[in-house]
């Protein structure tokens, strides 16, 4: 689990965190979460979105779970990406 911190003068603020919810499946698939406190997100989602489409996460489901949107990089859309840069 890794925590997300805000630096501010004064300090730090802990707005959220990310990890890998489990170890990888049998085929090798891993999943990642991450979330921020309601209070410190932008008022749409873009610019999250924006960072995965940008480093080849497809949309996978729009709502699977109530607060949740699933996107997917599989190793041959990685590699692909990979190769570009």
């Amino acid at each position: 689990m890794y925590c997300v911190v805000l630096r501010e003068p004064g300090g730090r603020i802990l707005i959220g965190s990310a990890g890998y919810v489990g170890p990888p499946s049998a085929d090798g698939t891993v999943e990642i979460g991450y979330g921020i406190v309601a209070d410190r997100r932008v008022p749409s989602l873009e610019p999250s979105v924006g960072v995965l489409r940008k480093c080849g996460f497809q949309l996978i489901d729009e709502r699977s779970a109530p607060d949740v949107i699933r996107f997917e990089l599989t190793r041959t859309a990685y590699e692909a990406t990979a190769a570009e840069r």
